[in-house]
This record gives C-alpha cells, structure tokens and sequence, in this order.
C-alpha cells in the first residue's frame, strides 16, 4: 500500500511513535525528506535493493 500526499515545506508526517518525515522544499521541482527514526531501524532506497542483487 502507497500513501500518497500533497505537503507544504517544514511538513511533518508522524508514522507510529517512533518515526518522524519532514518535507523540505528548496526549489519548485525538488523535495528532500528528513527521516528521523530509531537508530536500531535502517532506511534501504530501491538503489539499495539493486546492488545487492
């Protein structure tokens, strides 16, 4: 399942208790994400996944 939001810059997403998402904007056509999450969790990106292959 894909949760799919339109955000505004300094937005936050709040994933259960322990896992926070805030968007920032910097240009019209960029986005970065701040992941903020328990250091026992890891964050593995498709590019990730493709090497291991």
């Amino acid at each position: 399942m894909a949760l799919i939001v339109d955000s505004i810059d300094g937005q936050t997403f709040h994933i259960g208790d322990d896992i926070k998402i805030t968007v920032y904007i910097n240009q019209p056509d960029q986005v970065k994400l701040a992941i903020d999450l328990p250091k026992d969790l890891s964050v593995l990106t498709d590019v990730t996944f493709d090497k291991t292959d």
